[in-house]
């Protein structure tokens, strides 16, 4: 069985702040060919590297996981051959995805307008902080600036202090994730209709789209969502969500519904057989049918009475283990023993690289009908060049099939999370 884009070829142009699109897009089966510049991609020398061998560019960890499956060729595109041969590489592609700083393309003669003109099905996918137009398009901006700038930054911390950073960069990671889905989408399209498009990611749209009901409290709730420190809550009530436990603290997400409910039942019977709940009508409620939202004070304060009398008995590496994260501090080993002992009754969960050089996340879906790749190692600079430009030139895009009625065959699902049609 081929994966779900197996017929398709993606130019990866992407800095590091993109190299997740194209992970994805070769998870499901395309050959992306990862362009990179004498002496490799940047990105390769930022970060983290195996502790064998630090500071090489060939074990750095992130590259390793965002760039398994691509073949790597190395091409200077300040240099007119190298420029011509990029050019061919895309006229025979798909799909090319850059997340250079706004402008570059136009400054080494690849605007998407050209590439668009030499490949009228070509898929051109931009990641760019702000996106590409817009008054802020040719700011530059790091992953905290983009924090700040959707509103993210503003809801994390505490009330009486200045705002705080989440604890690791996120937002590039979400914006690449939806360049990827963009992208296939726009695949979608262009095999139908012939017509390719440019698709304009902006991660500061992303980022905005990750803080899912906050924005509409204004209009909703006639008030305005603040950062609140280790607490959540409703209009009505206000409830701890992050507590103290035996070496530190723990976040544990209080809701009910199919969201959190059975979770929710599982800490309380945990409870209950220690002796430690404190609130008898909440020890025994099935949390699957409670609309936290209605709920009062009372009922939080016995929740997080009990929750706190529990987590107090344990550390972080024993309540971590019942899948309830810890807040803050501990080592990355220590965080990923629990989760790889899950795992271990969960193949796939994380496998080798077959080349030995280390462990990664397995699959992200199970998809029976197009099944995506295993992990396989990410290249060395430069390894597949011969074999990439040896047959760029006799590759061109398959031609378009009829485009189906919009929606044919598609269900469409306006749900929100952990509801179920009965």
């Amino acid at each position: 069985m081929n994966g779900a884009l197996s017929p398709y070829r993606i130019v990866d142009l992407s800095t590091d702040t993109g190299w997740l699109c194209g992970k994805i897009l070769a998870d499901l089966g395309a050959d992306v060919i990862k362009v990179e510049p004498p002496g490799g991609d940047p990105g390769r020398r930022r970060g983290r590297f195996d502790h064998r061998h630090p500071g090489d560019a060939e074990h750095n960890l992130g590259w390793r996981f965002a760039n398994q499956h691509k073949r790597s060729v190395v091409l200077d595109l300040h240099e007119g051959g190298d420029r011509d041969r990029l050019l061919e590489l895309a006229a025979g592609a798909d799909a090319l995805i850059e997340s250079f700083p706004t402008g570059t393309l136009e400054q080494l003669d690849l605007s998407p307008d050209r590439l668009l003109a030499l490949n009228p099905q070509l898929v051109v996918t931009s990641i760019s902080p702000f996106g590409r137009t817009g008054p802020y398009a040719h700011h530059a901006a790091s992953d905290l600036t983009v924090s700040a700038m959707c509103g993210l930054q503003w809801l994390t911390g505490d009330e009486d202090r200045a705002p705080v950073r989440i604890g690791a960069p996120q937002l590039f990671r979400h914006a690449a994730a939806e360049a990827a889905a963009q992208t296939a989408i726009a695949l979608h399209h262009a095999a139908r209709s012939g017509t390719g498009q440019h698709v304009d990611v902006a991660a500061q749209l992303a980022g905005i789209r990750t803080l899912m009901n906050a924005q509409s409290f204004h209009l909703l709730e006639h008030r305005e969502l603040m950062r609140v420190g280790p607490y959540a809550g409703y209009s009505h009530a206000r409830f701890r969500m992050v507590m103290p436990c035996a070496d530190g603290h723990v976040a544990a997400l209080i809701v009910g519904g199919q969201l959190g409910g059975t979770a929710m039942r599982t800490l309380f019977d945990w409870a209950h057989a220690e002796g430690v709940a404190v609130d008898p009508a909440a020890d025994a409620m099935d949390f699957r049918e409670v609309n936290f939202a209605t709920m009062d004070t009372a009922f939080f304060d016995g929740v997080c009475g009990t929750l706190e009398a529990l987590f107090a008995r344990h550390t972080k590496a024993e309540i971590y283990e019942r899948a309830v994260g810890p807040a803050a501090g501990g080592t990355a080993e220590r965080r990923c023993r629990p989760a790889r002992r899950r795992a271990a009754g969960r193949p796939g969960f994380f496998q080798p690289l077959p080349d030995g050089t280390g462990t990664v996340p397995g699959r992200w879906a199970r998809l029976s009908a197009t099944p995506l790749r295993a992990p396989s190692p990410a290249p060395r600079i430069g390894q597949h060049g011969a074999e990439v430009l040896a047959d760029a030139a006799g590759r061109r895009p398959p031609p378009p099939r009829a485009m189906p009625a919009p929606f044919e065959a598609c269900g469409l699902d306006l749900s929100w999370v952990g509801y179920q049609a009965r």
